[in-house]
């Protein structure tokens, strides 16, 4: 067998197969079968509007077909697939299936014709043709014409994109014919005229243009700074102060009121020292021992923190001396909170 009769008799062997499934799956809405052989076997996909009807229950329908095929057809090793349709009303094997159903339960054939070519050109074709051949309506046969958009007739382009589909109808008067032509939205032809503007339109939105990265990626530091310049908080009367005084008038004003702050607190602790004798006092019972002792240990208690806070100042004013000069004023006033305390403790006495 040569190479040419080998191709011819598969392809006789696929339309024989493809007309059985039709006639056995027609109540499944069966489009078309693709017959392909791998190195494993014929691999069979049918194309079918109800995939549940093809298989059956429990795959008893499907299991009942392969095993016809292969012993019919001499398939070697079978394995059939089923794949549910996409879009019905683009397929013309389904739309011709409906229009002969629907005539064979009664409808009026010119309502069915229009109303499939309205659903058609609504799921994008851009061409549409029914003819329908019979005894319809009256005993006479006739041919009626259906068409919508644009459709080719003749040419090879005709023959690659256009897809048709037959079917039959069979009806009291007698079989009717339902032949059903579909141009594809995806169809494109040699000779269309092309808008310009639309193509130049098209290229520009088809161009990839480079990434560019905005100035605010980039310079993100310019932002922050003007940002910060904006946002300017107002100064307190301390920074107006310092702004106004030098690095080393600071220094000094500091260091004078922590002196101050130190003598301050001091005194308290002589008020709190004095009087804890005098409860001491009325706790004893003669009266001129008690003033003598008072005395003693009055002016001993006071003695003792005037001596210890005299120290401290003196310390504090030689670290001072050797930084400023104004120190040995504050030390010498520092003095005289001490001698007043010392003074209201006698007036209490």
């Amino acid at each position: 067998m040569t190479v040419e009769r080998f191709f011819i008799e598969e392809a006789k062997k696929a339309n024989d197969i493809e007309n059985f499934l039709r006639e056995e799956l027609d109540v499944a809405g069966f489009s078309h079968a693709d017959v392909k052989r791998t190195p494993l076997g014929t691999r069979i996909i049918i194309h079918a509007l109800r995939p549940g009807i093809v298989i059956g229950g429990g795959g008893s329908n499907i299991k009942r077909l392969t095993a016809y095929v292969d012993s019919k057809f001499d398939v070697e090793n079978p394995h059939l697939e089923v794949e549910q349709i996409r879009d019905a009303f683009l397929d013309p094997h389904i739309v011709a299936w409906r229009i002969a159903r629907s005539l064979e339960k009664g409808a009026y054939f010119k309502r069915v014709a229009n109303l499939t070519m309205q659903r058609v050109n609504q799921a994008g074709a851009k061409g549409v043709e029914i003819r329908l051949s019979g005894k319809l309506p009256s005993a006479r046969s006739k041919t009626w014409i259906f068409t919508s958009g644009k459709l080719r007739k003749c040419g090879q382009e005709a023959i690659d994109q256009v897809q048709r589909a037959y079917a039959k109808a069979m009806m009291r008067p007698g079989v009717v014919g339902v032949k059903v032509s579909i141009l594809p939205p995806e169809a494109t032809f040699s000779d269309a005229i092309i808008d310009r503007e639309v193509a130049t339109a098209v290229e520009v939105t088809t161009e990839k243009k480079p990434l560019v990265v905005p100035k605010e990626i980039k310079e993100p530091v310019k932002e922050i700074k003007e940002i910060i310049e904006k946002e300017v908080v107002e100064p307190t009367t301390e920074d107006k102060i310092l702004s106004k005084i030098g690095d080393e008038d600071v220094a000094e004003v500091v260091e004078t009121e922590s002196v101050t702050e130190s003598v301050e607190k001091e005194p308290t602790e002589v008020e709190t020292v004095t009087e804890k004798p005098t409860e001491d006092v009325v706790e004893t019972p003669v009266e001129g021992k008690t003033e003598k002792v008072t005395e003693a240990k009055v002016e001993a208690e006071v003695e003792k923190p005037t001596k210890v806070a005299a120290k401290d100042v003196a310390e504090e004013s030689k670290e001072t001396a050797v930084k400023t000069k104004p120190v040995k004023k504050t030390t010498e006033k520092a003095k005289k909170p001490v001698k007043k305390a010392t003074k209201k403790v006698e007036k209490k006495k």
